[in-house]
Order: structure tokens, then C-alpha cells, then sequence
């Protein structure tokens, strides 16, 4: 048995770890909340309410089963035990573990306790993973009292906000930038100074491309500076780089066939990919340029699908003069940055987010004087 003469005053130790001592472990059936399955099986791409599944809304209905706030939780398959909150009226599919009740225990507090617990570890069965409603009821929760909860819910709610915010922002953002590059790269809006006609050439007339022999099996993790990439993006580090330049990456064979990388020099891809260069062209212009390609007319192959340089190459593009499409990469290159370092601040943002339910949800920190 663990001394307890390195607890700190004002603490105790508990069947889940160290917490305060006004605070209790409880259970579901100690707080008195409700847990049971949706039931919901009819459901179409209309109606005047929503219908609720494992992760998010799946169809609508036009009737509702429930008003009030619930939390759900995936029951079955990949996304079992996933989490999250609605306070509608709607319904619930059969998938879906509903959890409500919540008179003696604050939702908020409790949806964010159940996500920190991390209900991963519960889940079994390997072919069609499950969470039962049994075993939720049995889950053990360092719970203090009402108002403490409530401070703690609300702290936790202010940090959504933010995050929501701004996931809201990057993503007005990217509308933005996708906006911008339809009328920029097909010339229906034209930076200041520039008023050339544009023309019309092959792919193969503004690129050209080469190849890898590296293999995904052939690479070792290690301690290496240089990225190696594949059709799911990054894949490891390596001593040593195939290209010193910048350049574009595409998806030639499997699945993926068609994805693109726009990858820094001294970096690598792996036999699955091509990998394009400019000639007498921007990068960054000729990138944004083939994403709107439709790779998906140059398949060829069943089961494997591949696409061939050879075929895609034969693309036609309309081009301005060299220094248009330089400072259009520019814009566009701005505008990437931007969102960028929003998304690094949205990380950050989740996080602090989780070091803060960390000590909150434990008691290490207290919003209530004890």
C-alpha cells in the first residue's frame, strides 16, 4: 500500500488517484444518470429534425425522441467511445449510447470528465470494437461538489468557445483562399500591372518528372533530419534526401491515385509517387494550377488503380507570363501562411485545452477555495 505522507494537506488518496477532500468517486448509478442505446433506424436525408449517430448527425427524421441535453458516446465499430454533447430536439440511432439525467452532476463537467478518462481503454473485441452501456455505469469519476463543478464547466466551455472561434476562422479562411485562387488562376481577376493574354500549354511543356525506388518496407525510424513522404503524406525521418529542391508530389499508384504534396527540397517520396518539377514555370502556381485536375479520367488498372505521366502530361493549363504567375503564388503562398499559423495557434489552443482539464478534472488545480 501506497504512504500517504507525501500527499499534500487538503488531499487524499482515492481508487482513482489523489484528489481533494471534499471531493468523492462516484459512479453513473451514484449521481443517478441515465444511460441507454438509441433506438432510432429510420432515417432520410430530410425532416425537421436531426438524427444523431456515432459521431455526428447522419440523416433527419420527422419526428424527435428526446429535448434535452445528452451526452452520446459511439457504442460500436472504429469510432467506439468517442464522445461528445446536443441539447435539441432530435433523435438517436441504434449505434449510439445516449447519457442524460444530469440533476446531481454538472453535463459539462461530466462529458469532459468521461473524455479525459478516455473510454479507448474500455473498448473490446477486435473484428467490430464496442463500448457497453454496463460498462459506462461502472466508471469510477473524481466528482467535487455542484459548485465546483460548475466553475470548472464553465472554464472548460470559455476554451471551447475559443477554439470554436477560431476553427470558424480558418475555415472562413480557407473559403477565402479557395475563392481567391478560382478567379486568380483562371485569370478572371488579374493583379495589379498585369494585362498579357494567357495561353494555352501541355502539362509535360511546363514540368518535368522523375522517379523514386524507395520503398516504405526499406526504411527505418530513426534520428534522421530528412523527411520521407508516401501516399498518406509523412512517413519517417532518414539521413539522407533524394531531391534538394522543391517540388510536387503525386499519388501514381493504390487508393490515393492522384493526391498531391507540395514538398520542401531535401526531403524524399517513395516508389508509389512522382515527382514533378517546373520548367519554365512557378511551383507554387503549378501546384495550385493541377489541383484542379481530374486525375480520376487517367486511371487505368482494377483492383491496384495507376495513372501514368505520360497521360496526365498531355493536361492543358492556361498560363500568364512567368512573373504573373509569380505573383500570384505569392498571393496564394500569403494566404497559406496565414492559415498556417492559425492552425498552429488552433493546436496550441487544444493543448492548453488539455493540460488544463488535466489539472482540473483531477483537482490539482481548484477554481473553489477549499
Amino acid at each position: 500500500m501506497k504512504s500517504d505522507k507525501n500527499i499534500r494537506e487538503g488531499y487524499k488518496r482515492t481508487a482513482v488517484g489523489v484528489i481533494p477532500k471534499e471531493w468523492e468517486v462516484k459512479k453513473m448509478k451514484d449521481l443517478e444518470v441515465l444511460v441507454k442505446s438509441g433506438n432510432n433506424k429510420f432515417k432520410s436525408d430530410e425532416g425537421a429534425f436531426k438524427v444523431y449517430g456515432s459521431t455526428g448527425i447522419i440523416g433527419y427524421a420527422d419526428y424527435f425522441q428526446y429535448d434535452e441535453n445528452l451526452i452520446l458516446c459511439a457504442r460500436v465499430g472504429a469510432n467506439a467511445g468517442y464522445i461528445y454533447s446536443i441539447d435539441e430536439k432530435c433523435d438517436v440511432s441504434d449505434n449510439t449510447l445516449i447519457i442524460s439525467n444530469f440533476i446531481n452532476v454538472n453535463s459539462k463537467f461530466y462529458e469532459e470528465s468521461l473524455k479525459q478518462y478516455n473510454l479507448n481503454r474500455l473498448i473490446f473485441g477486435s473484428g467490430q470494437p464496442l463500448i457497453t452501456g454496463t460498462i459506462l455505469k461502472n466508471i469510477q469519476l473524481p466528482i467535487p461538489p455542484l459548485p465546483e463543478q460548475q466553475a470548472i464547466a464553465n472554464c472548460l466551455t470559455t476554451w471551447d468557445s475559443g477554439i470554436e472561434k477560431l476553427t470558424q476562422l480558418i475555415a472562413a479562411k480557407r473559403e477565402q483562399k479557395k475563392g481567391l485562387m478560382q478567379q486568380l488562376l483562371t485569370g478572371k481577376k488579374r493583379l495589379d500591372g498585369f494585362v498579357g493574354e494567357w495561353k494555352e500549354v501541355k502539362l509535360e511543356d511546363l514540368s518535368f518528372r522523375k522517379t523514386s525506388s524507395l520503398k516504405s518496407s526499406d526504411l527505418i525510424e530513426n534520428s534522421g533530419k530528412y523527411g520521407v513522404y508516401g501516399a498518406t503524406g509523412f512517413i519517417t525521418k532518414v539521413d539522407f534526401y533524394d531531391e534538394k529542391e522543391p517540388y510536387i508530389a503525386i499519388v501514381k499508384d493504390g487508393s490515393g491515385v492522384g493526391n498531391m504534396y507540395l514538398l520542401e527540397g531535401e526531403s524524399s517520396v517513395i516508389g508509389t509517387m512522382d515527382k514533378i518539377f517546373p520548367k519554365d514555370s512557378n511551383l507554387i502556381f503549378l501546384y495550385n494550377r493541377m489541383k484542379g485536375f481530374n486525375f480520376g479520367k487517367y486511371k487505368v488498372g482494377g483492383a491496384i488503380p495507376h495513372i501514368y505521366y505520360k497521360d496526365y502530361s498531355k493536361e492543358i493549363i492556361s498560363i500568364p507570363s512567368l512573373d504573373e504567375q509569380k505573383a500570384i503564388a505569392n498571393v496564394l503562398f500569403t494566404a497559406d501562411q496565414e492559415i498556417s499559423l492559425l492552425e498552429a495557434k488552433l493546436a496550441a489552443m487544444k493543448e492548453e485545452k488539455k493540460g488544463l482539464m488535466q489539472v482540473l478534472l483531477t483537482g490539482e488545480k481548484r477554481l473553489i477555495d477549499s
